[in-house]
């Protein structure tokens, strides 16, 4: 790996059964790329980015790029899991 704690990630996703007119099945992918801290002060922070695309024409702004920024804590003895969702755009 290029970077320790970088990754990347791509899905394929198909639905069907869409209640639209006529019906039909739609076609998207998504690319994710997440850095996760490796030490100090921030260990364990993530940050990923996430570009989403839909191949549907009855979704306008189906296009999206999303940030995320996921921080784990202990509250109150229970582990617990922050995530703050950003969304950039949506084309």
């Amino acid at each position: 790996m290029i970077l320790p704690g970088l990754s990347y990630d791509v899905a394929y996703v198909r639905s069907d059964n869409i209640k639209t007119k006529p019906r039909r099945q739609i076609y998207g992918h998504e690319h994710e790329f997440q850095y996760k801290v490796q030490d100090s002060l921030a260990k364990d922070l993530r940050l990923k980015l996430r570009v989403s695309s839909d191949a549907a024409d009855y979704n306008i702004g189906g296009n999206e790029i999303r940030v995320f920024v996921e921080y784990p804590f202990d509250l109150f003895l229970f582990a617990a899991n922050f995530c703050l969702t950003v969304k950039l755009m949506a084309a």
